[in-house]
Order: structure tokens, then C-alpha cells, then sequence
């Protein structure tokens, strides 16, 4: 019944090579009547499938499948013979269908899930034990079988096939990923978390995939229960298998995730002990982690880069992340004592000796500038280091954060037309960037203050 369509398409195509041009044309409207009432024909289907009309619904979807043969326009109707609780039409239907396609996990499912509606239970058990029974060692029918029983809910006997499946050495196949989605979807986070787990071991290339999906559990952690269990097992995972990168690299987004940064530093600087390659990862970390106030970890991180010396590509960075992260720690801590901002405005002028003054380390020149402003009551040294930076080759946006503060020192020092100047040059410039409106706030809330807002 299913070559029927092929079969009439052909002889469709064969009449029209062979028609008048009136005749064909006459062939091509049939076709297109056909169609064209095979869609009306479905959308008052739909209609009243979505209306709960069931009787009406049913009758359309049986004519609909009889007609075209759509295991589409059957699934329909039996779902309609369902709610109807027609269910010895629905088993007649579905033994016709199983007579026809004798292999068929979808139809045999579907059979015992009627069983199990007309309240046969242990009918509906046999006819399930039947199907695990007979199941052909192909991978593709091994998904299509659980995903029959996935469709009706019955995820053990789905768990079932899959395991049969990965015993399997003509499947070559553990279906990892699937039993994971199962296990998430039962509630049952150990085994679905071993499960993405053994799946990163059988295809490394997956590990997106795999951080995708143990997110998407994450979100459902209500009590921290199961990020405590995640976190158990990727600790314990990283311990045992020392040499296995990804599991440290699954380690690090997790604890970035929780904004863990201190096992993600951990973990990274573990990974650079083994390899060696691992300076800019263990540079953005600490960057994050500055970014998120963990200034300590962040100082942690750029020691750790600096400490290998200035043979090191990354030694200036990691040189002005650190005294970045001091100067912070130091504000964090509300500390007044002056001796320790003299002590820190000395270091980064030996670093500007010893580096240059270049546009590396231009984030050092913000640094300094407020030290000298509002730490040690130097605002007009602020003031020539602030002139001389704004010489540098610098791109317009870093350029326009040092006129910003600039700025913000003239007005400090009451220099109040000074200071609306470089706002509104800010403005100007820069006026569809954040930088340009964060100007634009700081010049109308000057003018508002010394009486000239419009």
C-alpha cells in the first residue's frame, strides 16, 4: 500500500509525457484539485482536533490515512479513538497496521498502551517483553523501539532497549546521551550525570553538547543539591584521571558557572603545570575574577603569569593586572593609610621605567591618575600623566576613557569649564557609544548643578 503513491506519481508523469498539451494541462489541475482538497481536508481536521470534536476529527484522519497512507494522518486518528475511548476500534486498527508492518515498534507500542487503557495490564507487559525480546541489533531500530516507548512514557522499558543496545557489538553505539536525557528527565541527576560524563570520555568533540545540557539541569537546582553532586564528581573526576585535559576544562566552565573562581584558578594553573600553554586562560580568569570583585584570586592569577619571568609574551599583561588588582584590593579594604598608595604609585612608576610608556600599559595610567587624585591629594601630577597619556597612539575609545577622567579631575579641582569641555569633546566623538553616553550624563548633571541645564 505504501508503493501506491510512488506508483501513481509515476503513471502521472508518464501520462503527461505522453498527453496533449490540453491534456496535460487537464492532468495538472486534477493534481492540483487534489491537493488543494486534501489541504482543506486536513485543516478541518485540525479544527477540530484542536475543538475537541473527536468524532468529527476521527473521521477525517481515517479518510485523510486511507487515502495518502501518512503514518502522520494515523497517529491523528488513533489519538482521536483515544479520547473517544473507542479502544477495541483503536486495537483492531492497530493489529491491522502490525499485520502490515510486522517490525514495527511505533504500532506494537502503541498496542499495549491500549491494553493498558482497557486495564490488561499484564497483556500490555508481555507485549512489551515481546518487542525487548525480538529487538534486532541496529542502531537505528534500537532508537526507534525506546523512542516508541519514550513516546508513551514508558521510560524504563525505553532505558531497557538502550541497554540491550549498548551491549551490543553490531550497535557499536552506548547511547550515553540518550540514557542521560532519561535519567534527567526521571529525576535520577547521579545517573544522569555519569551518563554525560561516560559520553565525554566516548566523544571528547562533544564537550559543548555536554555543557549544554548539564546547564540545562543546573537551572533546575533549586536547593544547590545538584550542583554539590556535579561539582563532587567533576572534582573526583579531575583527581582520578589527571591526564585527561577535558575534564579539567569541564572543572573550570563549571566552577565559572558558580562563580567559583577559585577552583576554576586552581584548576587552570593544574593544567598549565602539565602543559604549559595555559598562560592566557589563567590571564582571563583573573580578569573575570577582577571584573567580579575577587580581587584576591585575581592577584592570585597575574602572580602566577608574572612569576614566569619577562621571557613570557604575556609578562607585561600579567604585570598590569596585578598592580590593577592591588590598587583595587587596597579601595576594597577602605584603607586611608597613605604610605601604602605612596608605595604603590612608586611600583607602577618603576613599571613605566622599566616597560615604557606605551599604550600596554595605558590601564596603569587610569590607575595611577586616581591614586595621585584622590589617594595622595596630587591631582595636578594626575593631571601631566593624564596630558602625556592622551599623546599615545591610543584608539579613540581608550583614548576618550582618559579625557573621562581627566574630566572628572577638573571638576575635582573645581576647574568646572574644564571639565564640560572634555565631556561634551566625549560626546561629540563617541556619542552612540556607552563611553559617549556615560559623557553625556556626567556633562548634564554638571550643567544641572551650576544652573545652565536647558
Amino acid at each position: 500500500m505504501k508503493k501506491w503513491p510512488a506508483i501513481l506519481l509515476f503513471l502521472t508523469l508518464i501520462a503527461l509525457a505522453v498527453a496533449t498539451p490540453a491534456q496535460a494541462q487537464q492532468l495538472r489541475d486534477a493534481a492540483r484539485e487534489r491537493q488543494e482538497q486534501r489541504l482543506e481536508k486536513e485543516r478541518l481536521a485540525g479544527q477540530f482536533y484542536r475543538s475537541q470534536e473527536w468524532e468529527k476529527a476521527a473521521s477525517l484522519y481515517q479518510e485523510l490515512y486511507q487515502q495518502f497512507n501518512s503514518q502522520h494522518y494515523f497517529s491523528y486518528y488513533l489519538n482521536c479513538l483515544i479520547q473517544l475511548s473507542d479502544f477495541e476500534e483503536a486495537e483492531k486498527q492497530l493489529k491491522a497496521e502490525i499485520g502490515k508492518n510486522p517490525g514495527s515498534a511505533n504500532f506494537m507500542v502503541d498496542l499495549g498502551y491500549i491494553y493498558q487503557l482497557q486495564g490488561a495490564q499484564r497483556k500490555a507487559e508481555r507485549l512489551f517483553a515481546k518487542i525487548i525480546k525480538n529487538l534486532v541489533p541496529e542502531r537505528n531500530r534500537i532508537a526507534i523501539t525506546a523512542n516508541a516507548f519514550r513516546s508513551r512514557n514508558y521510560d524504563d522499558y525505553a532505558l531497557q532497549v538502550y541497554n540491550f543496545g549498548s551491549e551490543q557489538p553490531l550497535v557499536d553505539y552506548p547511547f550515553y546521551l540518550e540514557k542521560a536525557g532519561l535519567y534527567q528527565y526521571q529525576g535520577d541527576y547521579n545517573l544522569a550525570f555519569d551518563n554525560y560524563l561516560y559520553q565525554l570520555d566516548y566523544q571528547p568533540q562533544h564537550i559543548d553538547l555536554i555543557k549544554s545540557r548539564l546547564q540545562s539541569v543546573l537551572r533546575m537546582d533549586i536547593d544547590n543539591s545538584m550542583t554539590d553532586l556535579l561539582r563532587a564528581k567533576l572534582l573526583q573526576k579531575a583527581q582520578q584521571s589527571p591526564d585527561n585535559m577535558l575534564y579539567g576544562e569541564l572543572l573550570i566552565w563549571f566552577s565559572l558557572q558558580q562563580k567559583d573562581y577559585d577552583i576554576a584558578l586552581i584548576q587552570a594553573k593544574a593544567l598549565d603545570r602539565r602543559q604549559g600553554d595555559r598562560e592566557i586562560q589563567i590571564l582571563d580568569l583573573a580578569d573575570i575574577s577582577m571584573n567580579n570583585q575577587a580581587y584576591d584570586i585575581a592577584l592570585d592569577g597575574f602572580e602566577y603569569v608574572r612569576s614566569k619571568g619577562k621571557n613570557s609574551i604575556y609578562y607585561v599583561q600579567s604585570v598590569v593586572g596585578l598592580l590593577q588588582a592591588k590598587y583595587l584590593i587596597e579601595q576594597q579594604k577602605n584603607t586611608s593609610d597613605k604610605g601604602v598608595y605612596t608605595a604603590l604609585a612608586s611600583t607602577i612608576e618603576d613599571t613605566f621605567e622599566e616597560l615604557g610608556f606605551n599604550t600596554e600599559v595605558y590601564p596603569l595610567v587610569l590607575t595611577l591618575a586616581r591614586v595621585y587624585t584622590y589617594e595622595l591629594a596630587r591631582p595636578d601630577k594626575a593631571v601631566a600623566l593624564l596630558e602625556k597619556a592622551l599623546k599615545l597612539p591610543l584608539n579613540p575609545v581608550d583614548a576618550s576613557f582618559i579625557k573621562l577622567q581627566l574630566a572628572d579631575i577638573y571638576l575635582y579641582k573645581n576647574e568646572v569649564w574644564e571639565a564640560t569641555l572634555l565631556y561634551s569633546q566625549i560626546e561629540k566623538r563617541l556619542g552612540d557609544e556607552p563611553i559617549g553616553h556615560e559623557a553625556r550624563f556626567r556633562n548634564a548633571r554638571l550643567r544641572y548643578y551650576i544652573g545652565e541645564f536647558e
